[in-house]
Order: C-alpha cells, then structure tokens, then sequence
C-alpha cells in the first residue's frame, strides 16, 4: 500500500511514458522519401515555384509561384495542377483567381481534408505584414 501512495510510484510511471514516447512507441514513420521529381512545364514553371500542399485524396497539388498572370505580375500567387486519377499526369497550373490572390503576395497554403478550405498567407511587400 505504501508503494502505491509514494511519489516514487510517480517517478515509475512518468519514466515509463517517456520511454515510450522516446523509444518510439507512440509514433513511427516508416518510409522513405524518393529522388525530387520536376513535374514538367505543365505545372512547374522556369520561375519560382514552391511551397507545395497535396490533397487528401492526392488528386489536387496547391503551391505558390511568381510566375506571371492576369491577376498579379510582381507577387506570389496560390496556383493549383489537378488530374483525374493517382495514376494519370498532372494537368495544367491554374491561377485560382481574385477571391485568393490579390496585388499582395499569398503562400504557404494548406488545403483541409474534405477540400472545402484553403488555408494561406498573404503578405504585404510594401508594409511587410502578413
């Protein structure tokens, strides 16, 4: 009874779940990451594209470039390449218009699950605020 009121008892279990969670019994990520691949002129561009955010279900690729379009000439834009299935190419890069990107600079965008929210960053150049 005293060993189960003692704060050495405590000490047992908080040692025990960090054990577990440093040995890795709560998380492992088992893969490998495969050589970078250029999607082609399609969707990567000879200017700046990055920032990439895939969706769930791998079909949609979100990603910010300074490629020049009607909406904005100097600043990152929010583009998205999309293709029917996993196993077909990507398709063109589509500016996704003036209801995201504006004369500002939008990136860093996280697309939800269920595909009803596009999370982003926009940043003032001039003010340098986001």
């Amino acid at each position: 009874m005293f060993w189960l009121n003692s704060n050495r008892m405590s000490v047992v279990v908080v040692v025990i779940v960090a054990m577990m969670i440093v040995g890795g019994g709560i998380a492992n990520a088992d893969f490998t990451f495969g050589e970078p691949t250029n999607l082609g002129p399609l969707v990567n561009g000879s200017t700046y594209d990055e920032k990439p955010c895939i969706s769930a279900d791998g079909l949609s690729l979100y990603f910010s470039s300074d490629r020049p379009s009607e909406y904005d000439e100097a600043m990152e834009d929010i583009w998205v390449s999309t293709r029917p299935t996993k196993d077909d190419p990507w398709g063109p890069a589509e500016n996704l218009g003036p209801m995201v990107n504006t004369e500002l600079g939008e990136y860093h965008s996280t697309i939800t699950d269920d595909e009803l929210e596009l999370y982003f960053e926009r940043f003032d150049y001039g003010t340098g605020t986001t």
